[in-house]
């Protein structure tokens, strides 16, 4: 799968409609998802304020997560590397994204589904034109592409909504807490990646196992257990600590699913 940039004239899908986000970025996306305008023409799409902001990144997480399904139901071979890719668009920009969910996060919970299923039907729209093209291939490779080498970047797409973004989460710092939080799920996500796991089995398992640790774990057990790992303490002593015994059944059920 190579990217490619091919000349000539190119059909788009019908744009669904979604709640509280710029109908504008959206349309940028599935433009700059066909190589149809650059990355530089996309801050013509920039956010005016917060809350174009918060939507535009939202709906950027939802868009790249359902290109990357589909693009790994057309092409199974490549969704290790659609994975990946991903994984480091998340992680670049997870300030960004830490405001973005955080202010989405109240809307109610039909607000929230209408906003994911609008972004599956977008991507199978965009992917289903591409492939009556015969350009689905070189657009799922372009997406890989682009997300390793940051021109997916939010601050390189669209700096004001970044700067928007940034500037809430440096008014309202995160806690240790929840940084503390963001660490474990970030280093449980790139150590089930880096074991060959796939990538949407250990999602939910890591945020189950992040809930486990920070509900049911005091702060002094959650201090002694960061002292132990970074002693290189191996795996199997450290679950014979007594609070790590304590709370075994509840980590099972996260890793079965049960």
């Amino acid at each position: 799968m190579k990217p490619s940039n091919p000349a000539g004239r190119r059909r788009l899908p019908s744009l669904p409609i979604f709640l509280s986000v710029p109908a504008r970025w959206i349309c940028g996306l599935l433009l700059a998802a066909t190589a149809t305008v650059s990355s530089a023409q996309l801050k013509l799409f920039d956010a005016a304020n917060l809350g174009e902001a918060s939507g535009m990144v939202h709906a950027s997480v939802s868009l790249n997560d359902a290109i990357r399904l589909h693009c790994a139901k057309a092409f199974p071979a490549a969704k290790a590397h659609l994975d990946h890719a991903y994984f480091v668009w998340l992680v670049a920009n997870e300030d960004e994204i830490v405001v973005a969910e955080k202010i989405y996060g109240e809307l109610e919970s039909g607000k929230r589904a209408a906003l994911e299923n609008g972004a599956q039907a977008a991507a199978k729209a965009l992917l289903d034109t591409l492939q009556s093209d015969g350009r689905v291939e070189a657009a799922c490779a372009q997406q890989i592409q682009t997300q390793r080498d940051g021109e997916q970047n939010v601050a390189r797409r669209t700096p004001k909504a970044s700067a928007f973004l940034k500037d809430y989460l440096a008014a309202h710092p995160r806690t240790a807490g929840e940084m503390a939080r963001l660490d474990f799920v970030r280093g449980c996500r790139k150590q089930s990646l880096n074991n060959g796991q796939d990538f949407d089995e250990f999602m939910p398992r890591c945020a189950c196992l992040a809930e486990v640790h920070f509900t049911q774990l005091s702060e002094a057990e959650r201090s002694d257990y960061a002292t132990q790992t970074r002693a290189r303490k191996p795996a199997a002593e450290l679950m014979q600590l007594p609070y790590m015994r304590r709370i075994q059944p509840a980590m099972l059920r996260c890793l079965t699913g049960a």
